[in-house]
This record gives C-alpha cells, structure tokens and sequence, in this order.
C-alpha cells in the first residue's frame, strides 16, 4: 500500500512476517532500532509468539565470569554461536564494549541477573564511582544515581546485588541491592534498594531468627527476583547456610519483614528425615573424570548437565549426569570445542583462575606474602567463585527507557 507521500508501505501483518523470518535476535535488535513502527511490532507480544513459532532453535549463548575480585572480573568460559542470537564473539566482548558518557578508567561486573541484565561499576578518570544497569548485546544502559544517604563508612559495605522482575520471559523491571551490615556477626541486615519502577532508593532492614555470620555478603546469586547468599552461623565459619529473600514478594510477619535461612541439617542417603533430597548420586564419578575436580556451574537450561574442572587432566569437564558420559574441553584444544548443539565453549585463563583458589586451601599455610589478593575474612571456606551470565530466549530492552 501506499503513504500520503506516495511511498510503498507493507501493511503490519506483512511485515510481521517478513521481520520474524529473521534467523538471529541480533537482526531483530537492529531492526527495532530502525523507526518507532518497527519497534512497536517487534515489542508487541504477537511478534514474539510469531518469532518464537518459526525459530524453534533452543541453544543460549552463556558465559562464566569470575567473582574472587570483583575490581577484576573476567570471563573465563565463553558459550556463543548459537543460532538463536547469532553472535559470533563471546558475551564477555560484548560487556566491554561499554560506552560511558564520560572516560573511564576501570570497568568492572558486578552482577548478573535474570533476563541479560548485568551491573556494571565504572570510575571515572578523577577517581568518581559510577553504577550501570543494562543489557550488553542491545548497548543500552541507565545510570543508577547515587542514594542521598550513604552508610558505608558505617557499616560492612557490599553493592554487588542485582534482581530482575520478570513476565511471560520478560524483564518489566529490575532492583540495585546494596547490604550493610553493622558488624560481621549480628542478626540484622540493612538493604540499600533502587528500584527501576520508581526511580528512587529505600532502606529496609531484614531481621534474622539468629545471629548470622555475614562474611560472603559481597558474593550473592539472583533468580527470580530472589537473592541468596552464603552464610554461617556459631563459632564455624565455614559456610553452613543459604540466606534468601525476595525482593518483589517480600516476606515475614506483622513485625516486619525477615529473610529466609536455609540449612542442610542431616545428609543421609537412607534417612526420610534428610532435609534436603538427595536428585543425583554419582559413584563413579572419581573414575570418569578423576578425584581432583572443582564444581563450577550447572547447564542454564538443563540441570542433568554440570560443569567441574579436572585439575589433573587441565580441563573443563561437561557431565551428563543422566547418562554418566562426560567430554572435556581445554583451551589448548580450540578447534574441537564445537558443542552438541552447534555452539563454541572457549576458555581463557580458566586453568589459571582455579589453581589459585587451590592454592587458598593449599597446605601447609601460606606465607603472609602469598596471601595477597585473597580473602582473609572467611578463612578460605567455602564461596562463591563463579558468576553465570545467560542471554535471554528473547531480547529483553532494558526497562523504562525512552525512544
């Protein structure tokens, strides 16, 4: 059909097909950014629905970073080419392309969250802090402001948290969690909140039926708006429980809102009293892939399918915990890293990562001078030492900005 100009127009239905036809979301992405009817179509649910009807393809590009310093970040596995978003780099690439409104000196990942968002801290050449959400492969990015009150000359400080709100697979909003705690060991937690939503900051303090050693606060995984972190309690400080809480729910009583703590009392194979249930036990385990492996992450879309590195064989270990068959992949192998399902698995200084968190367990102790760069605080328990970032089935722009 024609415009009022004369210009041959194809009618909506017409051109929802002809754009969902499109074999990658990084085509799509750019053809969002094409005019405000394209965007508005590719944004309504019925060209989801279309698309997702055409591309069946169910492969997710991923990536692990590492989290023993969070001023250093760095992506140590790369899972990408995957026909779905059809990037030909790692998702590591794509967080550095980064362009702030102003130089920089360091850039660093805080947190990934839900649906392809990740918290950026950047500072500036004078030495400025400054915090960024957004999504790296759409390159769009919203400045979080600072709070008017800040207490962290006061508290045990940590702001690396990260939740999204999510429906039908996409994210509508999303929080910047801030935790200070008084001291390392006590039973409330003070949370600094930003929420997208509103544009604005509130203090909440969560309240513990225990006192809580908060020790691993810096380290904290999102999932469905919920964070949790490692904690512990008595005089153990090995890490003996998960603290959550929900960010969009909430949770507690009439006197205020509390976190949830989560314990395995008693393991036993046998025991209907076991607290947790027991999913996969695994014999063999030392036999296909050797006694020295570290757990890393599980598959973001299968959880029969785990991720540990053999320190004896040097390598990155994908096991099938259905079918006990395992693979490994090493970063001197490169051209054999192509995955079942199509994609590339590369790794970069993996192998050096993991052999300095051995060497934190290491025995007998360290001497003070190698102890540089490693925490103290927790005495080498148990942490978090991977962080898992997961692009989205769809493309997910960054919530409440404009045109």
């Amino acid at each position: 059909m024609e415009d009022k100009k004369g210009r041959f127009e194809l009618s909506e239905e017409a051109l929802v097909k002809v754009l969902a036809r499109s074999s990658s979301l990084r085509s799509i992405a750019r053809y969002r950014s094409v005019c405000k009817r394209w965007k508005s179509i590719i944004d309504s649910q019925l060209f989801q629905d279309i698309y997702e009807s055409l591309n069946t393809c169910s492969s997710l590009s991923w990536s692990i970073t590492t989290t023993r310093n969070p001023a250093m970040s760095k992506e140590i596995v790369g899972h990408h080419g995957c026909k779905r978003w059809g990037l030909t780099k790692s998702l590591g690439s794509w967080m550095m392309r980064y362009k702030p409104e102003t130089t920089v000196r360091k850039v660093s990942v805080l947190s990934c969250a839900g649906g392809g968002l990740v918290l950026l801290y950047t500072e500036t050449s004078d030495g400025s802090p400054m915090y960024h959400v957004g999504n790296p492969v759409l390159q769009e990015w919203a400045r979080i402001p600072f709070p008017l009150l800040i207490f962290a000359n006061r508290f045990l400080f940590n702001d690396n948290g990260l939740v999204t709100k999510m429906e039908k697979g996409v994210v509508v909003g999303y929080k910047v969690v801030w935790t200070l705690v008084s001291c390392c060991v006590t039973k409330v937690l003070t949370l600094m909140i930003y929420s997208s939503e509103t544009g604005l900051w509130e203090i909440k303090e969560l309240h513990c039926l225990r006192v809580m050693i908060w020790s691993r606060l810096r380290e904290s995984v999102p999932l469905n708006g919920i964070l949790h972190w490692l904690a512990s309690a008595g005089s153990d400080q090995d890490a003996d429980y998960i603290v959550t809480y929900d960010f969009y729910k909430g949770g507690g009583d009439d006197e205020g809102p509390t976190i949830r703590i989560w314990r395995l009392v008693k393991y036993c194979n046998e025991d209907p009293n076991a607290s947790w249930k027991l999913a996969w036990q695994m014999p063999k385990l030392v036999y296909l892939v050797g006694l020295n492996c570290f757990p890393v992450v599980m598959h973001p879309l299968y959880s029969n399918i785990i991720y540990l590195w053999s320190r004896n064989k040097n390598g990155l270990v994908v096991l099938n915990l259905t079918t006990s068959r395992y693979r490994l992949y090493t970063e001197e192998s490169e051209e054999n890293n192509k995955c079942i399902d199509g994609c590339i698995l590369r790794l970069s200084g993996c192998k050096e990562y993991v052999d300095s968190i051995y060497l934190a367990y290491s025995t007998p102790p360290l001497e003070e001078e190698e102890l540089q760069g490693y925490n103290k605080c927790t005495n080498f328990t148990h942490s978090l030492y991977f962080s898992q970032y997961v692009l989205p089935s769809w493309l997910n722009p960054l919530p409440g900005l404009s045109f």
